[in-house]
This record gives C-alpha cells, sequence and structure tokens, in this order.
C-alpha cells in the first residue's frame, strides 16, 4: 500500500463518497510506517468506501483474505468505523457477505443512562457480531486472516467464514507498527466464526473487495492479499 497512489491512477481501486483524504506514506519519515493513510472528517452520516473490483470485474470465490491495517483514530462523536469487507456486487452495504469491522457500539433508540460516546471501547465485529468487546487504546494495529467456505455440496451446509486475528496497540514509531505482514496472526491468534452476510441472496463469487469508513477517521491499511478457490 506505500504504492497506492500509482494503484488509484492505474484504477485498481477506486474511490467514492464524501470529504476524504488519500494519499501514500513510504515510511521514510516520521509520520508512521509506509501504507496509504485515509483520512475522512464528517458527521455520523459521512463515508467514503475504497472498491477493488476482483478478477477483472468477473468475481471470484474467495478462500482467504489476509490483512494488517494501522487504525489512528475513530472519532465517537460521529461514530467513526473502520470495514474492511467483500461483496457480490457494487453496493458494499446490501450486498456484503464478509464484513469485518472496528467501531463502538451503537446507542439504542430509547437507551437510558447510555454512557458517553467518548467512554464506550471499540469493538471489532465480524458480519456484524462482536468478537472482541475491546480492541484497547488507539493506535491498534489489526491483522487477520478470513477463510471463507463456499459450502454448496449440500442444502443443508452453511456458508461460513472464520476469523483469526491479533490486535496490539502501537506507537507510530514502534517498529511493530509495520512489522511483518502475517506475522502477528500465526503467534497466539484469537478466532472467530460466523455465517456469510445476507444468506438468503444466491450468489457464487465475491464481486469487489472494499474498505469503508464512516464518520472522521483515520487508519492505515498496510498490506491486504486476496486469494481465489484453487489459486
Amino acid at each position: 500500500f506505500s504504492l497506492f497512489g500509482d494503484a488509484l491512477e492505474g484504477g485498481d481501486w477506486e474511490v467514492d463518497g464524501d470529504d476524504a483524504e488519500l494519499y501514500a506514506c513510504d515510511g521514510s519519515g516520521e509520520e508512521g510506517p509506509a501504507g496509504a493513510v485515509w483520512v475522512t472528517d464528517g458527521r455520523s452520516d459521512a463515508w467514503s468506501v475504497l472498491v477493488h473490483a476482483l478478477a477483472g470485474g468477473e468475481g471470484a470465490q474467495v478462500s482467504k483474505l489476509s490483512t494488517s491495517i494501522l487504525c489512528e483514530s475513530l472519532d465517537a462523536d460521529s461514530a467513526g468505523s473502520f470495514t474492511v469487507g467483500l461483496a457480490y456486487n457494487e453496493d458494499t452495504e446490501e450486498s456484503s457477505l464478509l464484513s469485518v469491522t472496528l467501531r463502538r457500539e451503537r446507542e439504542q433508540p430509547g437507551e437510558e443512562d447510555a454512557p458517553e460516546p467518548s467512554k464506550k471501547p471499540i469493538e471489532l465485529h465480524l458480519n456484524g457480531t462482536r468478537v472482541c468487546p475491546d480492541v484497547g487504546r488507539l493506535p491498534v494495529r489489526l491483522d487477520f486472516e478470513a477463510e471463507l467456505c463456499w459450502a454448496t455440496a449440500a442444502p443443508e451446509e452453511r456458508r461460513r467464514v472464520v476469523l483469526r486475528y491479533n490486535l496490539a496497540e502501537v506507537g507510530l514509531g514502534d517498529p511493530s507498527a509495520g512489522g511483518v505482514p502475517g506475522a502477528h496472526v500465526a503467534e497466539g491468534s484469537k478466532e472467530a466464526a460466523a455465517d456469510f452476510y445476507t444468506p438468503g441472496a444466491h450468489y457464487q463469487s465475491a464481486q469487489v473487495l472494499y474498505m469503508r469508513c464512516t464518520g472522521t477517521a483515520k487508519v492505515r491499511p498496510l498490506r491486504l492479499t486476496c486469494c481465489a478457490a484453487g489459486a
């Protein structure tokens, strides 16, 4: 992702949404490790999404998605969040089949005595289910591997995703902020599982890989690998 500007110019990734700043950091200065730096600035209804069409738009049955992300800030008052996911068409909100999200617990209508947003911890969610109630103090590095099972042999088989992940509080100048891809996942990782999103929809492949920010946030995608079944 240190060459992210070239990828944008080449059309490998497309950006859409509200006010966002995207630039590449080569890791040579004091700004932190090499990667794409993504800054969004908006209210809770603001959003920005980066989309990559898989297999030139033909789609693929993705078997593994591996990612390293440095989450530097998620504004509480604007409900800042960050998501990495796969979708079966370009509507990444309505057609997501995999969603790994960092966000705070949302306020429920009519909820009384709820803590202030800034006092709520940032959680890790897999397909809408909380798998870690507190990721720690930001900046946090998230390394994960998501293995997808496209069960099609029998009607009773469910499409499932297994998530192996590690979270680590880091400083931007800490060598572990960049680190070796996958190293944190391989050593003492935690595990969670969930069904694919949108189980009633009919699709045989993921069409797009996406990253999405809402509200005001600053994240640094460091590395991302996507493998198709049989590859």
